[in-house]
């Protein structure tokens, strides 16, 4: 469905066995370069990594570009927290080498932690307009990682249990869910610690003087995605490869370039939807996956829109925005409406599930689906919602109800109404 080049693919041809070293290295990936969803980059680094109106890419930007523009901001983000905090958690001095073992002196971590948490429990650090909150937690946990002490480790543990429980005492004021979000990343983060707090102490140093000495260039200098893209297309060219992938899209509102196995992977799917917090529903993905297999793979593409519709859950005239994925179908093979589409949002709980037929609506699904829910359904689309029925749960139920519709004709998909037959077990769509 997806001819894009895999991170593995764009990192071979950008950097050579040197820039897959590193990445595997650096961000504990597999392999093939797939997230392992472990370690101190994965977790924390994401949080820091800022974002600004122009990193909004061109949506013919494959997603491997974004996921390698992610790694590389998320070393830029740890190196800029580490350098403009220095006054507040003296970080650097932790990672210079002191004595014949090569760390700093015993308790320098400790001393620091003390200090900063008092801030934390006494004062209110959202009045000092030099050091947010998040930005304590943030140096409290580095401070807590690098102590290589359990005891120090376990006093951060408790401060993240306490902000993410929304418990009482001096903490409840901080209770945001940006830092809840935080703290529950900070909690696997020391619980790893905890495990074995001084080789882990040893491995954390290690990375953050490679970045903050900016010994992991390799893979820094790809954070502008649309520059790799660019220089990744060159490359090939120079070697006389045109890529397969090498589209233009047809509709600005709308973008490709993912894989159902892109929404199962947390790290992917957080790429994609800006947030670390968001639940896919697999069985949600399992509904696509069956239709895929229903309409044959190569008559089916993933999509998504590239807008944000506001208070866009459960509001009728919404548009049916980036939090859908859209699977587009070509239908048939001849004649001015051959695509149709079905838009499912992967988060469990949300939204219906809207079907366009373009040869009942006459007009294109990008057309239809961009103009709002009602407008959608005016214009000949089904919605449905997710039920069970009979011994169908409400995902089984689904995937029969669209096989249903995609099978009657278009007068039947435009005005009849979906009956369940009990005999039979299945839906059919019966005219009026």
């Amino acid at each position: 469905m997806s001819h894009d080049p895999s991170l593995l693919q764009m990192a071979e041809v950008l950097g050579g066995p040197d820039l897959v070293h590193r990445l595997r290295q650096t961000f504990r990936l597999y392999d093939d370069l797939d997230p392992r969803m472990e370690g101190f980059l994965h977790f924390i680094a994401p949080s820091t990594v800022s974002h600004t109106a122009d990193d909004s890419p061109d949506p013919g930007i494959p997603e491997s570009v974004l996921d390698l523009a992610h790694y590389a901001r998320c070393i830029h983000g740890v190196k800029e927290f580490v350098e403009t905090t220095e006054d507040q958690f003296q970080i650097p001095r932790l990672l210079e080498d002191v004595g014949s073992h090569g760390v700093p002196k015993p308790g320098a971590a400790s001393v620091l932690y003390s200090t900063v948490e008092r801030t934390l429990i006494w004062d209110d650090p959202s009045s000092d307009s030099d050091v947010s909150t998040l930005t304590v937690l943030r140096g409290l946990l580095y401070l807590a990682l690098l102590s290589g002490e359990t005891r120090i480790l376990q006093q951060r543990q408790a401060i993240a249990r306490a902000l993410i429980s929304g418990s009482g005492g001096r903490l409840a004021r901080l209770h945001t869910d940006e830092i809840r979000q935080h703290e529950a990343a900070a909690l696997f983060l020391l619980t790893e610690h905890l495990k074995d707090p001084a080789a882990k102490r040893d491995e954390l140093r290690q990375l953050l003087r490679d970045i903050v000495g900016d010994r992991l260039t390799v893979i820094s200098k790809w954070h502008d995605p649309v520059t790799t893209y660019r220089d990744y297309r060159a490359a090939l060219l120079a070697a006389g490869v045109r890529p397969p992938w090498d589209r233009k899209p047809n509709d600005p509102r709308y973008r490709g370039g993912f894989t159902l196995d892109d929404l199962r992977s947390p790290g992917r799917a957080q790429l994609l939807y800006g947030s670390s917090n968001s639940y896919i529903d697999e069985e949600r993905l399992d509904v696509l996956d069956e239709l895929i297999e229903l309409f044959g793979e190569d008559r089916c593409t993933l999509m998504r829109g590239e807008f944000n519709a506001q208070n866009s859950l459960d509001v009728d005239t919404s548009t049916i925005d980036r939090t859908y994925v859209i699977l587009v179908i070509k239908a048939r093979d001849e004649g001015p409406w051959q695509e149709d589409a079905i838009a499912i949002s992967p988060f469990a709980g949300a939204h219906g599930v809207y079907y366009v037929r373009s040869d009942v609506s006459q007009k294109t699904w990008q057309d239809v689906l961009a103009a709002g829910k009602l407008s959608a359904r005016n214009s000949g689309a089904r919605s449905l919602r997710f039920r069970p029925r009979d011994i169908h749960d409400e995902y089984e139920a689904m995937a029969l109800k669209l096989q249903a519709l995609s099978e009657c004709n278009a007068e039947a998909f435009l005005a009849g109404k979906l009956t369940y037959d009990e005999l039979a077990m299945d839906y059919t769509v019966e005219r009026n």
